[in-house]
């Protein structure tokens, strides 16, 4: 009850604290029962018991409190307090103020589903599948921050429901729902048409033979296949003809906020993905996804760019047939390398493609990611310092740097692949730089 109100409290710093400790009361309970689980032993007679304790799930309460979260992460906490307590302090919080509390409460359940044992819950609960519908349903909330917790929830869940859930939900996600549909419609009947704005700019060559060298766009033309593979294609998921600035595409008309829901939830769910059979077993959607994220990388929306660059870098580190996928994507990652591009896209990109590192290490280190990491150097060298620092943490991770086994392996293996005066700046990079840092939170921190 303290812990519930202490998240309902108008109080940013005490609501966090409160989220942080829902997490810290889980994990504890959990540890508890494991060491009731480990065997004992007798020091007088040298002979060990099993803890045979069985532990009754309702005696723990914890149901009864994911039911609580889940009930207030759901709809307007603002109308319930109401209606439970005409007293509430509800009737003096603005809207924004009860989504940042009902933000909270999102982040409060995505700490408690990831530090419960199962044993503290019944088995063949339904818990985790409605806290998965709560956080669908709030991955469309006008509010940023409602948005970002919910996102976390569904990575939550899908620990707990496997992978039928994320195959159902990421099928969910590319389809054009009703509500998807009514703003769609009246995009078009509006006439809007939308740009890329600041895109049409300055722009990287796919090629980067030099690294300041001012190389034309290559006009972009459907993939082929390739090692076999079918052009990737969704089907009737988006579009057949659905290129990285294809405008037209359904998705690209949504509004800002759902784009970046969509995109936030793509992030979380290849995150949670354990099995990757599951990525070949159904092409058609991880297609469809790719091809989805590949669009909103260069949406209008800053946000929605920004939330599409992190959720690329995981689909990069789960990829299956990864030179493939980089060259697909690779057009699109170097757009939003541009000069011209907002840099807080600059620095998701960068984090997005760390992500991808620490899922498949020496990921880049090929041909078909050369031209990453020469617009990586780029913009390590020619950027304002917070970004040349994020990119200083990704080359250190892509060339391996920090690893004794491939410290020099992986530069030179990038040299062997570079033209012109790349392969010197970025030994320079290297040497000046690179070389001095011990860990990736020194950049990141400093």
């Amino acid at each position: 009850t303290s812990l519930l109100n202490a998240l309902m409290n108008p109080l940013i710093s005490i609501r966090d604290e409160a989220a942080i400790t829902v997490g810290c009361l889980m994990k504890r309970c959990s540890q508890y029962l494991d060491n009731i689980d480990t065997p004992t032993c007798d020091q007088d007679d040298n002979t060990t018991t099993a803890n045979t304790a069985q532990i009754d799930p309702t005696s723990l309460r914890v149901e009864e409190f994911l039911k609580t979260l889940i009930k207030k992460s759901d709809g307007s906490i603002n109308l319930g307090q109401v209606k439970e307590d005409p007293y509430s302090n509800a009737h003096f919080l603005t809207d924004d103020e009860w989504a940042n509390i009902q933000s909270t409460t999102l982040r409060a359940l995505y700490y408690a589903l990831s530090n419960i044992s199962p044993r503290m819950i019944s088995v063949g609960t339904d818990l985790p599948r409605k806290a998965l519908d709560v956080a669908e349903k709030m991955i469309r909330h006008e509010n940023i921050a409602v948005r970002e917790s919910a996102s976390f929830v569904i990575g939550s869940t899908l620990d707990w429901l496997g992978d039928e859930a994320i195959i159902g939900l990421l099928d969910r996600l590319l389809m054009l729902d009703s509500c998807d549909k009514r703003h769609h419609q009246q995009d078009h009947e509006n006439d809007e048409i939308l740009s890329i704005g600041s895109l049409k700019g300055s722009k990287l060559s796919n090629s980067m033979h030099s690294l300041f060298s001012a190389g034309s766009n290559p006009s972009i033309k459907t993939q082929k296949a390739s090692n076999g593979r079918s052009s990737r294609s969704i089907g009737s998921l988006l579009s057949s003809s659905l290129h990285s600035t294809d405008h037209n595409a359904p998705q690209f008309h949504l509004p800002a906020d759902i784009k970046h829901g969509k995109a936030l939830a793509c992030l979380r769910i290849i995150t949670a993905i354990k099995n990757k059979d599951i990525i070949t077993a159904k092409p058609v959607i991880f297609d469809g996804m790719i091809s989805m994220i590949k669009l909103f990388m260069v949406d209008n929306d800053v946000m929605v760019r920004q939330a599409a660059c992190l959720a690329m870098g995981a689909i990069l580190g789960k990829s299956v047939d990864t030179t493939v996928i980089l060259e697909e994507v690779r057009r699109t990652i170097l757009k939003c390398m541009s000069m011209s591009e907002d840099e807080d896209v600059h620095l998701a990109l960068a984090r997005g493609l760390m992500i991808a590192t620490n899922m498949k290490p020496q990921i880049f280190v090929c041909k078909a990611g050369t031209p990453i990491l020469e617009g990586a150097l780029k913009l390590s060298v020619s950027s304002p310092m917070y970004v040349q620092k994020m990119f200083h943490a990704f080359l250190f991770l892509a060339l391996g740097i920090g690893e004794k086994e491939t410290a020099h392996a992986g530069l030179s293996e990038y040299m062997s692949l570079a033209e012109g005066e790349n392969g010197l700046i970025m030994m320079n990079l290297v040497t000046k730089t690179l070389a001095r840092i011990k860990s990736v939170n020194d950049v990141l921190w400093s």
